[in-house]
């Protein structure tokens, strides 16, 4: 319920900050706090009762296991290893983007670098706003990290209350790129019958 009601809260300032214009003078608006709000949807899982289930894939084999809660934030570790954007040492680095899609009935916050280079590339979040409460929906992670000897490229989406989704390659010189592919979704039990 706390958590239901601090999204809301935190999605009608998002909307709210979409449609008015920042004033001369006035302090930038803050960038949405992905690495916060992802800890809040881990905390939620260690708490409950949800089957979860990973599936990966790595050159054409593919491996479907359940998972115990203790090892979830082990599977999601890539999310928590990215830079928080939010944070003031990165917000000069990053555009920010806002706007409303009609046709999808979605905010959508769009993050991007000032100066192409490693790191994040691309961060999108897409909010559902609903009468007088909004829901996020969806955050979309583009990073690249340059290991001198290799590259590797992480997409990394996370749908709320659902699932995620990590797709990694990785790229060596004279070598084929390396592609992994990792799932994780959970639900709630089926009611006994």
């Amino acid at each position: 319920m706390n958590k239901l009601i601090f999204t809301s809260l935190l999605c009608c300032a998002l909307l709210y900050s979409c449609k008015s214009k920042q004033k001369e003078g006035e302090e930038p608006n803050e960038f949405f706090p992905v690495l916060s709000f992802l800890k809040s949807q881990v905390a939620h899982i260690d708490t409950s009762f949800y089957q979860i289930i990973k599936v990966q894939n790595e050159n054409g084999h593919s491996d479907t296991a359940y998972i115990k809660r203790e090892e979830f934030k082990t599977y999601a570790r890539d999310f928590f290893s990215i830079p928080d954007l939010s944070s003031d040492d990165l917000k000069d680095e990053y555009t920010e983007t806002k706007l409303y899609d009609d046709a999808i009935n979605r905010v959508v916050l769009s993050y991007s670098p000032k100066k192409v280079d490693g790191g994040i590339q691309r961060q999108d979040i897409t909010i559902s706003p609903s009468g007088d409460s909004s829901k996020v929906e969806t955050i979309y992670i583009d990073w690249v990290d340059d290991k001198g000897d290799s590259v590797v490229h992480k997409k990394m989406f996370w749908q709320m209350d659902k699932s995620f989704q990590i797709i990694t390659s990785i790229s060596k010189p004279e070598q084929p790129e390396r592609l992994k592919t990792l799932q994780v979704s959970w639900r709630q039990f089926a009611p006994a019958e």
